[in-house]
């Protein structure tokens, strides 16, 4: 049996790409199913930097830091804030 439990969405812009957005369904979080994600996005798009944008409180913003996402800049958008982060291929 093959179950969601999981996307990712990609834009891809060139030499970068923003990954727009990912999401594990709750009961399968803390597995390693996010990390999988990640790097399984990052090899497939192979480029010089990837960015992406994740609120101060998320906790995504562990699971980023924990795959090599550094802080890069930080925004206000009418959302609230962002950090914008970057992963050097």
């Amino acid at each position: 049996m093959i179950a969601k439990v999981g996307f990712v969405k990609v834009l891809d812009k060139q030499e970068i790409w923003w990954e727009l957005d990912i999401a594990v369904k709750p009961e399968f979080q803390g597995k390693g199913i996010g990390k999988k994600i990640i790097r399984e996005a990052i090899k497939k798009f192979n480029k010089k930097n990837i960015f992406l944008e994740v609120h101060p409180k998320n906790p995504a913003l562990k699971l980023y830091q924990s795959v090599g996402f550094i802080e890069y800049s930080k925004k206000s958008t009418e959302h609230g804030p962002r950090i914008i982060m970057d992963y050097k291929v």
